[in-house]
């Protein structure tokens, strides 16, 4: 649930408010870099663990996400 509620909080941010600001050739790397930083944050925070496992959490979580949307995006074209 508390991953859930990570991603439901940065998704709106990295689809609809930083693309207005940032170029597309590094819109990746900046968006994802901060929402991974705020995910490990969130989760060290609310899940009360240790700040490696939370960025390896908010790492596999972001890595997950994206692979999938990949996949998906493939699927779908």
């Amino acid at each position: 649930m508390i991953a859930f509620l990570a991603s439901f909080m940065t998704l709106p941010y990295l689809w609809f408010i930083l693309p207005n600001y940032v170029n597309n050739r590094y819109y990746l790397w900046y968006g994802e870099g901060i929402v991974f930083v705020f995910e490990a944050v969130f989760y060290l925070i609310f899940l009360k663990v240790r700040w490696w496992q939370a960025a390896i959490l908010s790492l596999a979580a972001n890595l997950l996400s994206y692979f999938i949307g990949i996949k998906l995006v493939e699927y779908l074209i």
